[in-house]
Formats: structure tokens, sequence, C-alpha cells
């Protein structure tokens, strides 16, 4: 595939671009494992040869070939809970009902567990580690909060697949940005990612419907301080992150 061309070949971005076509990206997701699996040396033991690349998409196969730890990357965690499960499945679907066309990209295999520690956040993920999801007890309190976090880490998510092919700052760059959030510390695809987050919440929220707590907490003014801040690294950014940047900049 073309290093670039990532509107060409899956359809722009997911849960922005409504011609974002999921199959093809996890296609090219599970070509790019085989390949990096091949030239590591690296086969899983539970990688059978009968069933295909299909089963490189898996949570399981992610965290065995790119070897990380949750624990050393500072991340506490625990399993969750039987009826914690269930009401993430709830939150899915209440995603899905109001926003249909997302159903695909909800779907997503992801392992949820359970973020532990005060000083953890409300829920995390991280590139290293793709299709795995962190969350907080505070994540828990309404089901408001918990559609949100899932639908938040669910976009990270499908961006750190986009990432696994198309590579979104040059890595060479040593520029890091602090978020207007004041999340100090994170690259360039970080904020990426942020800014994909954010326009994905309006969308789901609805711009002109925020209820006043959502008001309070300022989406747009998030979302345009990330946009500021694309616009003074964009040099940090490959040609696919331009590309992606740019479909989050419309």
């Amino acid at each position: 595939m073309s290093a670039a061309k990532i509107r060409a070949n899956v359809g722009g971005i997911p849960f922005i671009d409504p011609t974002f076509q999921h199959q093809r990206l996890l296609a090219a997701v599970a070509s790019t494992r085989v390949y990096r699996s091949n030239a590591l040396d690296i086969t899983p033991p539970f990688y059978d040869p009968k069933i295909g690349p299909q089963q490189t998409l898996t949570p399981s196969y992610a965290r065995a070939l790119y070897k990380c730890d949750a624990n050393e990357l500072g991340l506490n965690w625990a399993p969750l809970s039987p009826s914690e499960m269930k009401k993430i499945e709830q939150a899915k679907n209440t995603i899905v009902i109001t926003r249909p066309a997302w159903w695909a990209l909800m779907s997503l295999p992801i392992n949820f567990l359970k973020l532990m520690g005060s000083n953890q956040g409300i829920s995390a993920s991280i590139d290293a580690l793709p299709q795995h999801v962190f969350l907080s007890e505070d994540a828990f309190r309404s089901e408001k909060e918990l559609c949100e976090q899932v639908l938040h880490e669910t976009c990270h998510n499908w961006l750190y697949l986009i990432s696994e092919v198309w590579k979104l700052h040059w890595t060479r760059s040593k520029v890091i940005v602090t978020l207007p959030s004041g999340t100090p510390s994170r690259t360039p695809s970080e904020l990426l990612g942020a800014l994909h987050v954010v326009s994905v919440l309006l969308d789901y929220y609805g711009i002109f419907r925020l209820n006043n707590d959502l008001s309070e907490r300022n989406l747009l003014g998030y979302r345009d301080g990330c946009r500021e801040l694309i616009s003074a690294v964009e040099g940090c950014f490959t040609e696919a992150g331009i590309e992606v940047a740019c479909s989050l900049m419309r």
C-alpha cells in the first residue's frame, strides 16, 4: 500500500468519514501483523496457519506480537467483573442506538480491563498495546460516563490500527506537546488522537444539543485548541499523519 493514501485505500478515518471501510483497514492490519510476525520470527503459540490472517485481529495476538506489558507501562489492572462486562456491552448498544452507522466500529475486538489505583485516570489505552482498554471505577459511575469512556477509547484503538499500517508522525521527531486539557508529554500522533476523540464526541452528543454539563467542559474549545497545536507542529507529521489531520480539521 501507498504510505499515505489512507482515503484511497480504506475510505477515510473511522467515525469521521461515512466512506470509511472498516473491513479494508482490518485486512491491512492483518497483513501487516503477519508480515511483522514473519520478520521478527514470532509465531504466537495459538496461531493456526489453517485459519489465516483473520486470527491476527484478536487482542491476544496483538499482545503476543508487540510483547507489551501493561504493568511495565505503569498501568495497574485487574479483570473486570461479569456485571461490569455486561455494563460495557450495554454501553456499546446505547452508542449504536444513537449512531447506528457505528455498529461495526463498536464491534472491534477489544480486551476491556479494570484500571486500578487513584492516580491512573478514568480510562486508558496505548498504541503499544492495541485492542486493550483500561477502565477505572469512576468510568462506571453512570451510564453516560461509561458510554463516553468506551467510545473515547474505541476511537483511540481504531486510530492505533491505522498507525500500525501508516505511521502518523516521524519517529525521529522529538517534539512533545501539552494537550489543551493540560495533559503533558504527548506525541504528535497522540495529539491527532485527542482531536479525533473530541471530534467524535461532538458528533455523538450533537454540537447544537450539548447539555449544560457538556457545555461547561467546553468540548468545542478543546477541539479548537487541538487544531491550533496541530497547525503548530504539522512538520512532525508523515504524509499519512497530514492526511488524518486534514480530515479532522475540516
